[in-house]
């Protein structure tokens, strides 16, 4: 026969597993519930936010050429680059369409981002004649006078080729004749930029043209212009073709057989047009003379 506890210690007991069974329910229940996400707060939770590193890159746009003071945005070929963030903030160009409009206050090299203060609203130093020079060209001016202009149509855009006539340097200071810069357009002559009309009469001569050059031709114009007189060649309004004679000695007019000076070149070539061409001083292309 099973021997009952006294009523004590039979309350105690059963007090305890009550007090365990609850504390296992709990528990349980946080398990099972507090690992399930909670919906509201996932709808509230706040995006997480890029940090962005100074190794990290942005794109921006960058000149594909250098640039000239004065260019205009819309006219200047763009690509874009990428550079470190914290080296373009706002004061770097980051969208071209919104400055098309805008003139380079000064030069720019390529491949780097554009400052926006280096852009103006309008034009810088600008001018009819400044407008027509284009990249890595010069313009200069020389004084001339009614024979060396042609009689005055030597005029705004007209395409001349310039000869020096100075001494040949040797004890009979016989006198040379020289090419120095061929197919040069004027600018502006007597201070104007607007060109003759087809049924204009000869203007006055001016006392000063622009020309638009190179910059090697810059050079040796006004160089010839210290050691001799520039004179003018007017040139028709479709002629591109190379000047075949550059030089003419006083020995040559005095003696009808003089043998011309032999002129030496680097190259040899047919043109499109079927004619032989020799380069001559590596820069220009002179037509074979039967």
């Amino acid at each position: 026969m099973k021997k009952r506890l006294p009523r004590r210690i039979r309350s105690r007991s059963q007090l305890s597993y009550s007090a365990v069974t609850t504390l296992a329910i709990a528990i349980a229940a946080i398990v099972i519930y507090g690992g399930r996400p909670n919906a509201e707060a996932s709808k509230t939770a706040p995006t997480p936010v890029q940090v962005v590193t100074e190794d990290e890159g942005v794109l921006v746009p960058v000149p594909v050429r250098s640039v000239a003071k004065g260019e205009r945005l819309q006219n200047i070929p763009f690509t874009m680059a990428s550079w470190p963030s914290s080296k373009v903030d706002k004061g770097f160009l980051r969208n071209v369409a919104l400055h098309k409009a805008s003139i380079t206050s000064t030069s720019l090299p390529a491949g780097i981002p554009v400052p926006i203060a280096s852009l103006n609203e309008t034009a810088v130093d600008t001018n009819a004649v400044v407008e027509n020079i284009p990249q890595g060209m010069r313009a200069i001016t020389v004084r001339v006078d009614e024979e060396s202009a042609v009689e005055g149509w030597a005029r705004s855009g007209s395409f001349v080729d310039v000869i020096v006539i100075r001494s040949d340097g040797t004890s009979k200071g016989s006198l040379q004749s020289k090419v120095i810069a061929e197919n040069v357009r004027i600018l502006s002559a007597g201070r104007s930029v607007d060109p003759l009309t087809a049924g204009s009469s000869a203007p006055k001569a001016p006392r000063t043209v622009t020309l638009l050059v190179s910059q090697e031709d810059a050079l040796r114009i006004k160089t010839a212009a210290n050691i001799g007189r520039l004179t003018f060649s007017l040139r028709g309004a479709d002629d591109q073709l190379p000047t075949n004679v550059h030089l003419v000695e006083q020995s040559q007019l005095m003696d009808r057989q003089a043998v011309p000076k032999k002129i030496d070149y680097q190259g040899v070539a047919k043109g499109p047009d079927g004619k032989v061409y020799y380069l001559v001083d590596q820069t220009r292309w002179v037509e074979q003379q039967s």
